[in-house]
């Protein structure tokens, strides 16, 4: 308490009185009460005013008078909050009088001031939270929980939480206001392990920290497993393996990579491991646990081979099946070594029967020699079977191959019986007849060819199991004076071969020259032709006539197989330019003579062929002025980036097109274009240079002045199209 008095005439005139305490206090605040009063002594009639103030703050004015002797007036209290330090401190208190009218007495004209401090403690530090725990979500969340030991006398201002990764130091996580009691911590990864820490604060002191337990995550693969042979059987394993959470490793092996053979459990986070799987050919993956969390597996090692027997050879000569021929005087037997842990052949045995396998002759065969020769002493006939096995680095032999058996056969022969030795091909059909023995089966089949002097083949002729056959002119027509080498290969029912050739000349008697009449009509188009036969007592008869149009197109055949005075019409001649005709004249034993006789059509006339059998005819006299285009209409040139120039596509097609103004003469020309159009316009066409070819015609007529002696002009535009060989 504190006390200020004003005296007058050496009595107390009033005294100032003030007085402070703590009435309450938490962790952070105390609350300060005061109490203030202005008392006079033998003095009254005055104004007065009292101003009190807590730390510095004005927290009071009143104002009184005084109207006794010894009167207490402007007396108040109240309480003020006040923040706790860090330490303990003195907040000071004062009540300050001051002169003032009040209700018509006057001041009192002085002023005086009582002030004092009152000690307040300093700052609590707040309780820890208690049941601080982490519990894992999934790999990307664990879940942090508390409980608050926060009260209404030791409060909280927030909660820090930190987190600790892998064991390493502690880094802020998050800050949280005073009433969380849990965190989702979404920030997680796998192949990881967390701790938490939470500890309260009160805006001046921090609690002590609270420690969660560790969360672990889904340890990580193994990323490389390498295995290697270890003596004969075993296996050593070299794990690249780097997890941080793995409590154990699960290592499998396989010999295929999909059928798991086995799986070795191995505690702890597992860099090394060995195996004893015996012999064969191996592969080993492995993952990591943490109970039922487990990682991916890693890849599949390297196959991992292991001394052990090898598997059965595989046989390759003689084939299953085949026939060995009794020319032969030895056999070479084959096969291969299919070593199961890849060392090479250290031996091997072969084994052969004549008994169906009731008996067996070994061969024995030492080092890596995986073929060995065996004199062919068996009978004609006999049925082979033989086997093979074979030993690798393992000591023991591996198994013995499936069986496979051959045939040994004696080779059949064949002779030509005809034609004889030194034959002279005279007349045709020619005659062939085989002599055959086969002491290991019977034929299967014969194939008789015949070469020319250069050797090139003109005649192939399948005999089947026939041994006499007859060469007709269809198949085989020689030339006079040409010496010929016929060759037959004979293949027996026991899979073996024969063959022998024979030498033959050619001389026979040409049939006598056919001789052509030949008729060109300008005004149609059409060629009249008539065979007639030339007699010369020196040459053979002829049989029959056939005859050819030949031109810068090619060969066509107009008759096939005609007599002498046999008439024909050429309706596709060629216009204008010169061609020829080639009478073939064969007599009965297939000789042939060829006699050539020129041809030409001369005309103005440009003639379209339509109708049924081509048997219309439109026409019409060439003017100067057409026009012809022959193009790729599927050509085109494409650009690709990175080169300097396109490339060409082409389908191979050919589009040729044309225009021509013909003249017409009379009314009936005019009325077969549109005979022609009416049809469909498909017609062959006959230009006057020279050209023959299918076409498709459209026309268009322009009238001109009858009496002058024309019809007028056709213009005819037209387009090549596939058709028949004119």
């Amino acid at each position: 308490m504190a006390s200020s008095t004003v005296y007058r005439n050496g009595v107390k005139f009033y005294s100032v009185d003030v007085s402070a305490w703590v009435s309450s206090e938490t962790d952070t605040h105390a609350i300060i009460s005061w109490s203030a009063s202005i008392s006079f002594g033998d003095w009254y009639l005055w104004g007065v005013g009292l101003n009190v103030y807590v730390n510095g703050t004005h927290v009071r004015a009143i104002e009184g008078a005084c109207t006794s002797r010894y009167q207490t007036v402007c007396a108040c209290s109240g309480s003020v909050t006040v923040a706790k330090g860090a330490t303990g401190r003195q907040v000071s208190f004062s009540a300050s009088s001051y002169s003032a009218t009040v209700n018509g007495y006057g001041g009192v004209g002085s002023t005086t001031t009582a002030s004092g401090v009152v000690a307040v403690a300093g700052a609590g530090t707040p309780d820890a939270v208690t049941g601080a725990a982490a519990r894992r979500v999934s790999d990307n969340q664990n879940t942090v929980s508390w409980t608050l030991a926060s009260s209404a006398s030791k409060p909280y201002s927030g909660l820090y939480v930190e987190r600790s990764i892998n064991g390493g130091e502690w880094s802020a996580l998050v800050s949280l206001n005073a009433g969380a009691t849990s965190y989702a911590d979404s920030t997680t990864a796998a192949d990881c392990f967390y701790r938490y820490r939470i500890r309260p604060y009160n805006g001046v002191h921090f609690g002590t920290w609270s420690e969660t337990n560790y969360t672990y995550n889904t340890p990580a693969a193994p990323s490389k497993v390498e295995a290697s042979r270890t003596g004969e059987t075993g296996v050593a394993l070299a794990l690249t393996n780097e997890s941080r959470t793995a409590t154990a490793t699960e290592i499998q092996r396989s010999a295929d990579k999909s059928t798991v053979i086995t799986t070795i459990t191995i505690d702890g986070m597992a860099t090394s491991a060995s195996d004893n799987p015996g012999g064969g050919t191996f592969y080993y993956r492995a993952r990591n646990v943490r109970g039922s969390l487990a990682s991916a597996w890693s890849p599949w090692s390297s196959a991992v081979i292991t001394m052990c027997p090898p598997a059965a050879p595989t046989l390759t000569s003689p084939v299953s099946s085949a026939t060995v021929s009794k020319a032969h005087a030895r056999v070479v037997f084959g096969w291969l070594h299919n070593p199961a842990d890849g060392s090479a052949q250290t031996a091997a045995q072969l084994q052969y029967s004549v008994d169906g396998g009731a008996t067996w002759t070994s061969v024995e065969v030492s080092g890596s020699a995986q073929r060995v020769e065996v004199a062919n002493l068996w009978d004609i006939n006999s049925t082979v079977t033989w086997r093979v096995r074979t030993k690798g680095a393992h000591a023991e032999w591996g198994p013995w191959s499936a069986n496979s058996a051959f045939r040994v056969c004696q080779v059949p022969s064949v002779v030509f019986a005809e034609p004889s030795e030194g034959y002279v091909i005279r007349d045709l059909p020619v005659r062939v007849r085989l002599q055959y023995s086969d002491p290991s089966g019977k034929l299967a089949s014969a194939v008789l060819t015949v070469k020319d002097s250069r050797g090139a083949e003109v005649c192939r002729i399948d005999m089947g199991t026939a041994t006499v056959s007859d060469i007709a002119p269809v198949e085989w027509f020689p030339t006079n004076g040409e010496r010929y080498v016929m060759a037959v290969t004979a293949r027996s029912t026991s899979t073996l071969s024969a063959s022998a050739s024979r030498a033959v000349a050619v001389n026979y008697v040409l049939p006598c020259p056919a001789h052509l009449d030949i008729d060109p009509d300008p005004e149609t188009g059409l060629v009249s032709l008539e065979v007639s036969v030339l007699d010369d007592p020196e040459l053979a008869e002829v049989y029959h006539v056939d005859v050819f149009r030949v031109s810068e197109t090619g060969r066509v055949e107009l008759a096939k197989g005609v007599d002498a005075g046999h008439a024909l019409t050429d309706r596709y001649a060629p216009l204008n330019v010169v061609y020829s005709y080639e009478c073939v004249t064969y007599s009965g034993a297939g000789a042939a003579n060829a006699t050539s006789f020129p041809g030409k059509v001369c005309t103005p006339w440009w003639f379209f062929y339509f109708g049924d059998g081509d048997t219309q005819i439109a026409r019409g006299k060439w003017n100067p002025d057409s026009s012809w285009a022959s193009e790729r209409p599927s050509r085109a040139l494409e650009w690709f980036a990175g080169r300097s120039l396109p490339v060409l596509y082409d389908d191979g097609h050919i589009k040729r097109t044309g225009d021509v103004s013909l003249a017409l003469t009379a009314r009936s020309e005019r009325m077969a274009f549109e005979h022609l159009v009416q049809t469909g316009g498909f017609c062959v066409m006959k230009t006057a240079d020279g050209d023959v070819m299918h076409a498709a015609v459209d026309v268009s007529l322009d009238p001109a002045d009858v009496e002058r002696g024309w019809w007028g002009t056709v213009r005819a535009s037209w387009q090549q199209i596939d058709g028949r060989v004119l």
